[in-house]
């Protein structure tokens, strides 16, 4: 799932910069498209493997696993190339010219930020792992009452799914305007992020 992470955190770094000159609804717009959008991982350098193995007892069951961890490098001109192409394929799916405009004048600050090394503290890992995997039970809710407003057969109900929809998609995009890498993260994902959150919080586990 490394595609699908390095895709959540472009995403959260479009957003999070388009948020402060989009409107509401132009953010969800922006969401749906850099959602969908996928990325091809290309250039990239294993440097090691190595394995951890995890022992655990519950009511005198003893149970072993293990996880493995791959690590990877990338040139920085790569990391800007990938950058480049992602934001290429989401401006061309955008349909209003002046939202295609702010997301692309967001290249420079993407590779601005990402190319800065900043070390998090295992406190600051592990709360932006819990946020993640509180969204991405928030998100399956979320994508409840969707299918909920799409099949509601009274208007009361259909309301209802709406005001909750769009009650979450403003919360996301207060999210994006706090300034917290967490939070931010948190708002940017999907369901879909499930597997590779799941792991971290795994990792997350085995730092206490």
């Amino acid at each position: 799932m490394f595609a699908q992470q390095i895709a959540t955190e472009l995403k959260r770094e479009v957003v999070t910069g388009a948020a402060s000159n989009l409107n509401q609804g132009q953010i969800q717009v922006v969401e749906e498209i850099t959602t969908a959008t996928k990325i091809t991982m290309t250039g990239g350098a294993k440097l090691a493997d190595f394995w951890q193995l995890i022992e655990t007892e519950d009511n005198g069951v003893r149970a072993r696993r293990y996880v493995w961890y791959s690590v990877y490098s990338f040139e920085a001109n790569q990391w800007a190339q990938l950058a480049a192409r992602y934001l290429y394929d989401v401006v061309g799916q955008i349909p209003d010219s002046r939202v295609q405009q702010q997301v692309a004048s967001l290249l420079n600050d993407i590779n601005r930020r990402t190319a800065r090394e900043e070390e998090r503290s295992d406190a600051q890992f592990r709360q932006e792992v819990e946020l993640s995997a509180r969204a991405i039970d928030n998100a399956r809710e979320l994508e409840l009452a969707r299918v909920n407003q799409r099949t509601a057969q009274t208007a009361v109900i259909a309301d209802a799914a709406r005001a909750q929809a769009e009650s979450n998609a403003a919360a996301r995009r207060a999210a994006y305007l706090s300034g917290n890498r967490a939070l931010a993260t948190a708002a940017a994902l999907t369901p879909a992020d499930t597997d590779w959150v799941r792991a971290l919080a795994t990792v997350a586990g085995i730092t206490n």
